[in-house]
């Protein structure tokens, strides 16, 4: 195992020695995308209200990534599997602009059409209702991204054995 996510230094003596491992590398995919989930929900700390709902917001949204990231390891063949980084990266990059996109349009339809359906009259908490609609769209749009991400990686790995 070379998996060193503390040590730049021992991390390329890793990879210039090649003992990175396809397990090592879901690993290291897995430290930088909870890095950037950690920078992402702590922006939205600032902004937000911290409550129990936040929390549990970051802990489906930790699960789903462990979850969607194992999936999509076991995909390419987990340990016998080849470039598995390479190809969660190269394919997450059109994926991913896909759900920007997707988050985006969702985002400013609900920030416009809100209002218009979840008032004071509707429920008793507009803005808890706000953070339901968010919650449920934005984490639906994350396990969409693994699913696909998931699906590409399954078409790749079945045609390395050919």
């Amino acid at each position: 195992m070379s998996f060193h996510p503390f040590s730049a230094r021992r991390t390329r003596q890793a990879l210039e020695a090649g003992t990175v491992t396809a397990r090592d590398e879901m690993r290291y995919w897995l430290v930088s995308s909870l890095v950037w989930l950690f920078f992402f929900y702590h922006s939205a700390w600032i902004g937000l209200q911290a409550n129990w709902f936040l929390l549990y917001d970051v802990l489906i949204a930790v699960a789903i990534l462990w979850i969607g990231l194992h999936e999509a390891f076991k995909a390419n063949g987990g340990e016998a599997g080849r470039e598995f980084l390479r190809r969660v990266v190269l394919l997450g990059v059109p994926l991913g602009l896909v759900v920007l996109a997707a988050s985006q349009a969702l985002y400013w339809a609900s920030w416009y059409v809100f209002p218009l359906v979840i008032d004071q009259q509707s429920f008793r908490d507009p803005a808890f209702a706000w953070q339901l609609v968010n919650f449920f769209l934005f984490n639906g749009i994350q396990i969409w991204f693994w699913w696909r991400l998931h699906a590409h990686i399954s078409t790749l790995a079945s045609t390395d054995h050919e």
